[in-house]
């Protein structure tokens, strides 16, 4: 079981009452909406839960529940952990591990299987195995890299980068969309364009706390624009950095990022219908893998032709349709031909 949580807290207004930005209600709001969020956030948390087997039992419902409750309660508490090891705001060190762990099993399985075979396979399975931990590794530390700047970002946001009058900014630390007008602002995306906005901050913010409160206000504005000039920059830098490792992380291995899916592994392949007037089998995990695999060729191209059988051969598989042979290769989500002919050429 894959759990992600996401709070998605949004507000658009930053209000701390009659005491403004200062007051300790803000300051609660701002990390709610930002660090506090990032640190709820869970994403693809794998859970593993063993079945509950029970013999002759009678006992009536709520005494059945209460077993199931007690018998999957204590298998979730034990798991705690991983649930913090998936926060985004600490890196997801879970997911770290686990695409870090992909990519040692790679390193030392391909040359393994070219010893076996020759010398020349052993040469091709060290480059192969050396790729994929280098691939891995550097996409699992980008993807981690970018989730701790933009925590970090959010929490420097908190204290010092959203203006009063405007817009908060998500858990990842990026701007509410707000309609243009007074109250809207844009965040610094560079350390040279925070350094921009914190120095109009020192003219706009004392200003923007004259108009609303008066000299209590402007003074309020004159702090909040002091602190801006020294986050601001720092807010850009880390939402730069966080932008940098996404883009090379999904360079590396594109099913790492959130809106792939690599967040979404299937437990087991999918069940296929071969006609809707056929009486419903048994699932057969072997041949539902099968056609899970002739529906990826080149995006379904060859998916009406009906699956026959295959299997898995050296960094290739063999797919048999009711038309032809295929040779395919993975390519990411999708498979590509590498080599095909028609039945009628073989038998």
């Amino acid at each position: 079981l894959n759990v992600s949580f996401d709070p998605s807290v949004r507000h658009a207004d930053v209000d701390g009452g009659p005491e403004g930005w200062m007051s300790t209600r803000a300051a609660a709001l701002r990390f709610m909406l930002g660090p506090g969020a990032a640190l709820a956030s869970i994403q693809n948390c794998p859970l593993k839960f063993k079945g509950l087997e029970l013999r002759h039992l009678f006992v009536d419902t709520g005494g059945l529940g209460s077993r199931l409750a007690a018998h999957y309660t204590t298998q979730a508490l034990g798991q705690a952990y991983l649930l913090v090891g998936s926060s985004q705001a600490l890196g997801n060190p879970v997911r770290l591990v686990s695409v870090l762990g992909e990519g040692v099993w790679d390193f030392i399985r391909e040359p393994l299987v070219g010893l076996f075979t020759s010398p020349a396979a052993f040469g091709v399975g060290v480059v192969r195995g050396t790729s994929s931990l280098v691939t891995r590794t550097v996409a699992s530390v980008g993807n981690s890299a970018s989730l701790i700047c933009a925590w970090t970002a959010s929490t420097v946001a908190a204290i010092g980068v959203v203006d009063t009058h405007v817009q908060a900014v998500d858990v990842a630390g990026a701007p509410v969309p707000e309609a243009a007008g007074e109250g809207s602002v844009v965040l610094p995306s560079s350390t040279l364009s925070g350094l921009t906005l914190g120095l109009r901050g020192l003219l706009t913010e004392p200003a923007h706390g004259w108009r609303t409160a008066g000299l209590g206000g402007a003074a309020r504005g004159a702090m909040l624009g002091v602190v801006g000039l020294a986050s601001k920059p720092a807010y850009g830098s880390l939402r730069g950095l966080s932008d940098v490792f996404s883009r090379l992380s999904f360079q590396a291995l594109p099913q790492i990022a959130r809106e792939q899916k690599y967040k979404m592994r299937r437990a087991r392949p999918p069940r296929f219908f071969r006609s809707p007037f056929l009486p419903l089998q048994v699932y057969s995990a072997g041949e539902h893998v099968g056609e899970e695999l002739l529906s990826r060729v080149h995006f379904g191209q060859f998916r009406g032709e009906g699956y026959v059988w295959h299997a898995d051969l050296t960094h290739t598989t063999a797919i048999l349709t009711s038309n032809r042979l295929l040779l395919v290769g993975d390519r990411q989500d999708y498979l590509v031909v590498h080599w095909q002919t028609p039945m009628d050429r073989i038998v």
